[in-house]
């Protein structure tokens, strides 16, 4: 009775790990077919892009930075001219 119970018990284990094998390339077969499922897919892009908002953007700012820029030199002119007038001995 015994050997009859160990050889139910030794099928058993090989049909349990035929059906983990077996299950294991199911898997494998399915991540396979939605992969070339995937690849095989056309995508479509759209290649128009409305960007003109941020051409004005940018033109917006080239414009602030040149008022800016302008402004800088001024101070800057500012700037030497009363280091001019601060060393002048005459104005002492």
């Amino acid at each position: 009775m015994n050997s009859m119970i160990s050889k139910l018990m030794a099928a058993g284990a090989a049909v349990g790990a035929l059906l983990t094998i077996g299950g294991v390339f199911i898997s494998i077969g399915s991540f396979e077919e939605r992969l070339s499922q995937i690849e095989n897919k056309e995508f479509v892009v759209n290649e128009t892009v409305d960007l003109s908002k941020i051409n004005a953007d940018i033109s917006l700012l080239k414009e602030t930075v040149g008022v800016q820029d302008s402004y800088i030199k001024f101070l800057e002119m500012s700037i030497n001219e009363l280091k001019v007038a601060q060393n002048n001995p005459l104005l002492n």
